[in-house]
């Protein structure tokens, strides 16, 4: 009778949940709160097959049912974050004002925006994120909308070589994916965001030709994953922060045809993977810092067309990878280090327009693969010495305006790809050796202001078949001049004046 007492005072239902409605999703009250208190304790207390059958189970699927409600309600009222995605698309393309071959036509309701040209949405965990936007080459012509920081999923934002303007969106420091971040070759005009040096995950920065102003920040010495800096062809101003030192993955750094001012930070010697530096067309001063010589990973080196002084140091000669060396246009002094003949992977070698002195070394003759050897105006003296006919990949040689003399190598024919030879404006005296009239590949030949003397060969026209300047004016060449020369069909300067023709 006691069972069945206990049976007989259960509801006929179990209690119904108190609920209040919020948004579109009903909360339900704590399960515990379920339990009648008419059940506590004694001889009214539930049988226990019944609080671990149905009664238990009714309450199990409450419990669930309210689990979906709190799971849904969180998501009901917000965006998902592919519709973030879609927005933050539509929002750069009403930023852009132009689109003349019609790129963006598609970008509409009628297809998918991971479909949408451009766009990719790659990442195998969020499929309906984007990940990439790459509109590189399309004439597109607007701002770059701020809306592009909600793409929080985007590693690549590829925009170069198309028609923005405007500022750089400091939003873009939101992408906290970001790898490869390229505006090259647009029209930018506002300053580098100090904000970008948030995006630590970035591999590539180029903003190569546009009319970016300002400083560089020195932000950016925090992106420490940073492969490739490119920032050439600008207004920036100032100078060359130290702390880009600290990028010690740093492979590329390209600030050339800037307004940059100041001293070359010795701290870009810490950057041990570089194989690229170009900080050519600036204003920069001071001397070419010895702990460049460190970088023993580099293969172009360019200071170009600045206001460098001091002697070149010997270190560099410690670049034993470096094939591509350019110091023209300078205020260098002093003499070529001969040590730069250890450079064996040199190819060019561009010193022109400085003031150096002394003689050139007979170590060059070491560098077999040199192309282009270009010392014009400086205030080299001596001779040509022989070591350099073993350079048997020369195209270039150009030695004018200097104070060079002696007599023209008799072996100068072993010089058989050479393209162009410019000795003019020296003191070279003698007769031209013939085997020069025999380089076939001579394009170029300007031997003008010095003592030569001898004549032409009457067949010249016929040996040096791709000549297209003949400059020779101001020796004492005598004889006829050839008549081999209406053969040269690509002849187009010639100028004999002032000898004894």
């Amino acid at each position: 009778m006691e069972d069945q007492s206990r049976v007989a005072s259960l509801p006929s239902s179990p209690p119904r949940a108190a609920t209040h409605a919020t948004g579109n999703c009903l909360y339900i009250l704590p399960v515990l709160d379920l339990l009648p208190h008419h059940f506590e304790g004694g001889a009214m207390e539930l049988p226990r097959v019944l609080l671990t059958s149905q009664y238990v189970r009714i309450l199990l699927l409450l419990f669930l049912h309210s689990l979906f409600c709190l799971c849904h309600s969180a998501t009901v009222d917000q965006p998902s974050g592919s519709e973030t995605d879609r927005a933050a698309l539509l929002a750069v393309r009403a930023a852009i004002t132009e689109d003349p071959r019609g790129i963006m036509n598609s970008w509409n309701n009628t297809v998918h925006f991971c479909q949408w040209p451009g766009v990719a949405c790659d990442d195998p965990d969020h499929r309906e994120r984007v990940t990439t936007l790459a509109l590189e080459s399309k004439s597109l012509r607007g701002v770059i909308s701020p809306s592009i920081g909600n793409l929080t999923y985007l590693g690549y934002l590829l925009l170069s070589s198309n028609c923005f303007y405007g500022e750089i969106p400091p939003e873009i420091s939101r992408l906290a994916q970001l790898k490869d971040l390229n505006l090259s070759y647009n029209a930018l005009n506002g300053t580098i965001p100090v904000s970008l040096g948030l995006c630590t995950n970035l591999l590539g920065i180029d903003f190569t030709g546009n009319l970016i102003p300002g400083n560089i920040p020195t932000q950016l010495g925090s992106l420490l994953k940073l492969l490739v800096l490119n920032l050439g062809l600008n207004k920036l101003v100032g100078d060359i922060t130290p702390f880009l030192g600290n990028l010690s993955s740093l492979q590329q750094l390209d600030l050339s045809s800037n307004k940059l001012t100041g001293e070359i930070p010795s701290s870009l010697g810490k950057l041990s993977n570089l194989t690229y530096l170009d900080l050519s067309a600036n204003k920069l001063v001071g001397g070419v810092p010895p702990s460049l010589g460190k970088l023993s990973s580099l293969r172009i080196l360019s200071l170009a067309s600045n206001a460098l002084s001091g002697a070149i140091p010997p270190d560099l000669a410690d670049l034993l990878t470096l094939e591509f060396l350019d110091l023209s246009n300078n205020s260098l002094s002093g003499e070529i280090p001969p040590s730069l003949g250890r450079v064996v992977p040199l190819q060019y070698l561009l010193l022109y327009n400085n003031t150096l002195t002394g003689s050139l070394p007979n170590s060059l003759g070491n560098l077999a693969s040199l192309i282009y050897l270009y010392l014009s105006s400086n205030s080299l003296s001596g001779t040509i010495p022989p070591s350099i006919t073993n350079l048997s990949s020369l195209q270039v040689l150009a030695l004018s305006s200097n104070k060079l003399g002696g007599r023209l190598p008799e072996e100068i024919g072993r010089l058989t790809r050479l393209e162009f030879f410019l000795v003019s404006e020296n003191g070279f005296s003698g007769s031209v050796p013939l085997s020069l009239y025999n380089i076939s590949s001579l394009q170029t030949l300007s031997m003008a202001y010095n003592q030569l003397s001898g004549t032409l060969p009457l067949d010249i026209g016929d040996t040096l078949p791709d000549l297209s300047f003949l400059v020779m004016a101001s020796n004492r060449l005598e004889g006829q001049i050839p008549w081999s020369l209406a053969n040269a069909t690509s002849l187009r300067q010639i100028d004999l004046g002032r000898n004894n023709f």
